[in-house]
């Protein structure tokens, strides 16, 4: 069993490594390599990109709360053209996603932001 999820985690990060690699961007790996480690020794952070018109600052707040009781550090980066630059911190934010995708399911970050959606509908019904 342990050599199982020991294969798997090798599978991920090979992936992760090869999707940086075809960018050409040596820095991108090197930022991958940081995210896995960091993941590895705890350090667990979600980052969202979103497009400059999107702030729902109550819902922002409500996941980035949600998130710290998980151990999990939220961030918000604007993405002021619609594309992320893939560079060396950019690599380590997509790589510690995947981690948590990973880890704690693939859904997981969907759900949260689904509970407080309808945790937020709910109180204004009322």
């Amino acid at each position: 069993m342990k050599i199982k999820i020991q294969i798997s985690k090798l599978i991920l990060l090979s992936t992760i490594l090869l999707s940086c690699a075809n960018k050409d961007d040596i820095a991108c790996v090197q930022g991958g390599n940081k995210g896995y480690k960091d993941f590895h020794e705890g350090i667990m952070n979600y980052t969202e990109y979103l497009k400059i018109e999107e702030p729902n600052q109550f819902f922002f707040d409500s996941l980035k709360t949600k998130l710290n009781r998980l151990g999990i550090t939220y961030r918000q980066i604007p993405l002021i053209t619609g594309e992320i630059k893939y560079d060396s911190i950019n690599c380590y934010y997509e790589t510690q996603n995947r981690y948590l995708e990973f880890y704690f399911g693939e859904n997981f970050i969907d759900s949260i932001k689904q509970s407080i959606t309808q945790r937020n509908t709910e109180e204004n019904t009322k």
